[in-house]
């Protein structure tokens, strides 16, 4: 199958997996997203699966009770290879470093963000630091290494315009090669004028692996407010739709620390869950439906 074909049938799943219902048991609906899907050995397909509260705090389940349906088929117990913990979880944080970033302080707040997100991972995590303007620059390859990471954060510096969709690219690339949960975190503060892809582009550059991607809009408050670009929120609600992951405002540092928190939290706190597909390969995924729901308290 030609890489187009396996790339296109795995955003479809996404689509048709940003829709799914659950219901963990003894509890009212809660906000469940099944955050990246994981084809490349199919028929084997290993999804994750974040459980949070309105709050976005992880919940927790009695994931023994998962039923898994593929396309209207209830895949049987002994074709479920494992329901488990997320593991280890790689993430690149993708800043925005154009020149509006240095007014109101916005780096400022943007690098306690991204301390605090660093201070969060585990030992058997990996992080990442790329920045945009008009040029995107890797700053930081993967590493658990959290000094070196602290250092490339504090190296940051605000000035001129804004490519994100082009800085969103190279993630998507340096997250190539690894295994387990993969993710994109991306913070802006205005819209993207510079970039030469948009939004389809990186949609379609994800490949059989998977990757979510969650997006920050941060807010201008102030007397600099009227004279600056405002985020794309609409863009940004659509690009974490997509691509698996969650859009979140922030104005200023106190929140928008809190929102790498729970970003940090809820990705250690997902789901990993693998089965076996019946469909004969990756295109009839353009005909299947996954959908997560709990077995009764019988």
């Amino acid at each position: 199958m030609k890489p187009f074909h396996r790339i296109s049938c795995l955003l479809i799943l996404f689509g048709l997996f940003g829709t799914a219902a659950f219901v963990p048991l003894g509890q009212g609906a809660e906000n469940v997203r099944i955050t990246q899907i994981d084809t490349s050995q199919f028929p084997q397909v290993t999804f994750y699966v974040s459980i949070t509260d309105a709050n976005g705090e992880p919940l927790a389940v009695d994931a023994s009770r998962f039923v898994i349906m593929e396309n209207g088929q209830q895949i049987p117990p002994d074709q479920i290879a494992g329901i488990g913990e997320v593991g280890p979880v790689a993430t690149m944080l993708v800043i925005d470093v154009s020149g509006s970033m240095g007014v109101e302080g916005k780096l400022e707040s943007a690098q306690a963000a991204a301390h605090q997100f660093i201070d969060r991972l585990r030992p058997i995590d990996q992080a990442g630091l790329i920045s945009f303007n008009t040029k995107v620059e890797v700053v930081q390859q993967l590493t658990s290494d959290t000094e070196t990471l602290d250092a490339a954060i504090d190296s940051l510096v605000a000035d001129d315009d804004t490519a994100m969709y082009d800085a969103l690219m190279v993630a998507i690339k340096e997250l190539e090669g690894e295994s387990g949960r993969k993710a994109i975190i991306v913070l802006t503060d205005g819209l993207d004028n510079s970039s030469t892809v948009n939004i389809n582009n990186v949609t379609k550059a994800i490949g059989p692996e998977g990757i979510s991607i969650s997006t920050v809009g941060l807010g201008i408050t102030g007397s600099q407010a009227d004279n600056m670009t405002g985020i794309d929120e609409p863009g940004l609600q659509d690009l974490a739709t997509r691509a698996g992951g969650v859009y979140g405002y922030a104005e200023d540092q106190d929140s928008l620390t809190r929102l790498y928190e729970t970003y940090a939290k809820s990705m250690q706190s997902e789901y990993a869950i693998t089965y076996t597909s019946p469909g004969a390969n990756r295109r009839e995924c353009k005909n299947q439906f996954l959908r997560l729901a709990a077995l009764g308290s019988g």
